[in-house]
């Protein structure tokens, strides 16, 4: 199955004194799709918290409110707090439930076998078996990645 994302440039969490933070919601379209709250610092862009949304606007004013998730983000190490999201873009044929659900998915594990660490792991089934690899293959540096996660 062929999935499409149209991701949007990523916006800034800024700190506010009504909630933890804010966001210009105007930025933010009234689609389906997956947004990414995000940790910036220098070249690095770490995943905190990965999500789907039928409504990607209404989602992320819901997700801004719940403190639990808030203080989070606003724990993790060092950095800028951004958000990244993109709409859902269905093809004949696919519903954006269940098509939402597999992408949301599928970020989730590709953010923990990239060493992120999510503040939600709940749904992605993934085993706790890993290779990690002390030093790379001799002569190619890039032929495998340092951890990879499998089932």
């Amino acid at each position: 199955m062929e999935l499409e994302l149209r991701w949007h440039k990523p916006i800034s969490l800024k700190p506010s004194h009504e909630r933890i933070y804010t966001l210009n919601e105007d930025l933010i379209p009234e689609q389906p799709g997956i947004y990414v709250f995000l940790r910036v610092h220098g070249k690095i862009q770490e995943a905190l918290y990965v999500g789907k949304a039928e409504n990607l606007k209404a989602r992320l004013r819901q997700q801004l409110d719940t403190v639990r998730l808030m203080k989070g983000i606003q724990n993790a190490e060092t950095g800028y707090r951004r958000v990244g999201f993109a709409e859902f873009i269905p093809k004949r044929g696919q519903r954006t439930k269940k098509c939402l659900l597999m992408i949301e998915r599928a970020i989730i594990r590709h953010s923990l076998s990239e060493g992120c660490n999510l503040l939600n792991k709940q749904g992605t089934r993934i085993v706790n078996h890993t290779i990690t690899s002390v030093a790379p293959p001799p002569k190619r540096k890039h032929f495998l990645p340092k951890t990879i996660l499998f089932e």
